[in-house]
């Protein structure tokens, strides 16, 4: 009998032991879900304006340059001696292409950042004038300006930069480089938010 004692009390100690413990689980399960209630892990609060004036900050972005090494054989004129000059130039050109932020979009939901980017474009052709190098300079009697000579080569360098440069390549690149410095310039300030860049 003394046993038996043993045995109901050892039980009875068992039972009261899980009912213990699941007691505390349920207690602790509900201080969560009501924790849950009053603080919910919210999304930082932020609108399609902030978004705007932190990426238009930067203004006009150049995210790709080129370096191009032209060589032009130029002609005018028609009589020989009198009238027909011509040359052959070398000369580098950098080439920059981006994009101008001041006119992107964007549009803020709960879940999403939406940034609609403008296609990036050739920002400027700049020839270094201290590249150029002249051979083959023939001259003419009627039609000789030294001035307007080179005024004309550095025009008609940087026609032949937009002409006969990777200009597609480069375009493609300012574009992709633009991406990544608008995921940067917005890391840590969208949340949890997909960031979505047209």
């Amino acid at each position: 009998m003394a046993e038996d004692k043993n045995i109901n009390s050892s039980f009875s100690f068992k039972i009261g032991m899980a009912v213990i413990i699941f007691i505390v689980i349920i207690v602790a399960f509900a201080g969560f879900k009501i924790g849950g209630m009053f603080y919910k892990n919210k999304q930082p609060e932020i609108t399609a304006a902030y978004i705007s004036e932190r990426i238009k900050s930067v203004s006009e972005l150049t995210t790709a340059e080129l370096s191009y090494n032209g060589l032009i054989i130029y002609s005018e004129g028609d009589i020989p001696l009198i009238t027909k000059k011509g040359f052959s130039m070398r000369y580098t050109a950098d080439i920059r292409a981006g994009i101008d932020l001041s006119n992107i979009k964007a549009d803020v939901t709960d879940d999403k950042v939406v940034i609609d980017v403008p296609e990036a474009q050739v920002q400027s052709v700049d020839v270094d004038s201290d590249s150029i190098e002249f051979y083959d300079e023939r001259y003419a009697l009627f039609n000789w300006t030294q001035k307007e000579d080179v005024v004309d080569a550095i025009s008609i360098a940087q026609e032949d930069a937009s002409s006969h440069a990777n200009i597609t390549g480069l375009v493609k690149k300012a574009s992709e480089q633009t991406e990544i410095i608008i995921k940067s310039i917005l890391a840590g300030h969208i949340g949890d938010r997909q960031l979505v860049i047209n």
